[in-house]
């Protein structure tokens, strides 16, 4: 499918507090027992500042799970992808698919049209939403 329209979300886990200035001091031992304090799509909080996308025109969504532990459930409500290439390779494409798993250290591409309206996205394990891994697609005519 030619896309019109490309974005870039790399998910990542960060171990350890914010400071007062909200400077985050890593935790190798919460990294090694895997208990991320913030799940996030490209350091960003979507679910404040929606990424806008045009009606009607494919949409490539170039994912990347930076990891450094979690398998990523990506997943946008509202709509199905109508293609998902496994680690960006053309050869290793799925149709029609509504979640898909991105593992640490890999990526994929999510293909879809949408209708107006917002369509939020988010890794489907909930509790890594509620710790960041959750934004919104506003389409717009």
């Amino acid at each position: 499918m030619a896309r019109a329209q490309e974005v870039m979300l790399e998910q990542g886990e960060f171990y350890g507090d914010p400071d007062k200035d909200g400077m985050v001091s890593g935790s190798s031992t919460q990294m090694m027992d895997e208990r991320p304090d913030f799940v996030l799509f490209n350091v960003e909080k979507y679910a404040d500042h929606p990424i806008q996308i045009k009606v009607g025109q494919p949409v490539g969504i170039f994912f990347v799970n930076a990891g450094p532990n979690r398998t990523s459930s990506f997943h946008v409500v509202g709509t199905v992808f109508s293609s998902v290439y496994r680690s960006g390779n053309p050869a290793n494409v799925e149709h029609d698919v509504q979640t898909f798993e991105v593992g640490p250290g890999n990526g994929a591409v999510f293909e879809s049209v949408h209708e107006a309206g917002d369509y939020p996205f988010a890794d489907h394990a909930i509790a890594r939403a509620y710790k960041g891994a959750i934004g919104v697609f506003h389409a717009v005519p």
